[in-house]
Parts: structure tokens; C-alpha cells; sequence
């Protein structure tokens, strides 16, 4: 599965834009974690391609830096169509960062 997203988007972060080199599974971050839905660890809408820096954030890091990543608007419209408890957490934090 991964190799057939890695055929068919850019090979640029869609988070920060950076290039990246070659097929590395570090890449590959789920939208809702694997351990938060596992029903939906290998729908491929559910991936998008970061530098592992990206990554890190999304995974890690302060929700702040997450609403600043290019793909946070995406990664939302993910998470409200495919699950209304993280949805509702996620705007309850918009709404304490705004």
C-alpha cells in the first residue's frame, strides 16, 4: 500500500513542502493514529506524506505547531468526516488556541 501512494502523490512534505529523497517509511503518517482506529490504519486517505520533522509534530508535538502545518486543514476535514469524538477534542483545542 505504501509504495502505491508513494507512486501516485509528489514526493514533497504536506506539511512544510520539503523534498523528500526516497521511499522511506518514516514518511508515511496516518491522519488518526493507527492505535486510535485501527479500522482505519490502511485506508490510504487516511495517510499523507510528511518529512519525519512533520511527522513528529503531528504525532508529538504541541497542538499549535499542528494547526500550523499546510495540511492541517486536510487532516481535520479527515478526522470530522471519519471520527466525531477526536473531531469534538480537536475543536474543543482550536477553540482554547484561538
Amino acid at each position: 500500500m505504501f509504495e502505491d501512494i508513494w507512486a501516485k502523490k509528489a514526493h514533497v512534505c504536506e506539511s512544510c513542502g520539503k523534498h523528500l529523497r526516497e521511499f522511506n517509511v518514516s514518511y508515511f503518517s496516518h491522519i488518526i493514529a493507527k492505535g486510535v482506529r485501527k479500522d482505519l490504519r490502511l485506508d490510504p486517505d487516511n495517510i499523507v506524506l510528511e518529512c519525519v520533522d512533520c511527522h513528529n509534530t503531528w504525532g508529538n508535538g504541541k497542538f499549535k505547531d499542528k494547526m500550523l502545518q499546510h495540511s492541517w486543514e486536510r487532516k481535520l476535514a479527515y478526522i470530522a468526516a471519519n471520527d466525531k469524538e477526536l473531531y469534538a477534542k480537536y475543536t474543543f483545542l482550536i477553540d482554547k488556541h484561538l
